[in-house]
């Protein structure tokens, strides 16, 4: 988590167009490395919400009752915790394309 969050701060502090131009041309010209280029360049903006939304989610009484029940920790995540988060996954992906 906490690499994560270093590896997205570096990579915001280097201007958006400058990382896209850099990696374009490492990689070539074509479709498959433009959207190569797009997902290395916005992977942050999902990871900070996701990441803020699971934090919040986790705290939640049902999450901390399935927990209580001895659920196990793929159950809570796939159960709970994803359906939660999957809203706004949607909404961020539609604003980013």
């Amino acid at each position: 988590d906490s690499v994560l969050s270093r590896v997205g701060d570096v990579q915001q502090a280097i201007p958006f167009l400058v990382l896209a131009i850099a990696v374009a041309a490492m990689l070539g010209p074509g479709l498959d490395n433009l959207i190569l280029v797009l997902v290395i360049t916005t992977w942050i903006t999902f990871f900070r919400v996701v990441r803020s939304e699971v934090l919040s989610v986790r705290e939640e009484l049902y999450v901390l009752g399935a927990r209580s029940i001895g659920a196990s920790s793929l159950r809570i995540m796939l159960r709970y915790i994803l359906p939660n988060v999957a809203a706004s996954i949607i909404v961020i992906g539609t604003l980013l394309v």
